[in-house]
């Protein structure tokens, strides 16, 4: 018998807008440019600079 998994990792009520996965609210990190909450999936962190990105203003970020 298999013990189940956490509850971070079951599907959870909200829905990331970017990848659309099920996550729980509890475990989402927001972007420090936009507030968009995101899963740890689409998570992209600057280490150099210490801050959260969601996919659309890590891009942004980029252009130059």
């Amino acid at each position: 018998m298999t013990a189940p998994p956490p509850w971070w990792l079951e599907p959870g009520p909200e829905i990331c807008p970017f990848c659309e996965v099920h996550f729980h609210f509890e475990a989402a990190s927001w972007c420090t440019e936009c507030d968009r909450p995101l899963c740890q999936t689409c998570l992209i962190e600057v280490f150099s600079r210490r801050r959260v990105l969601c996919p659309d203003c890590h891009a942004a970020a980029e252009d130059p």
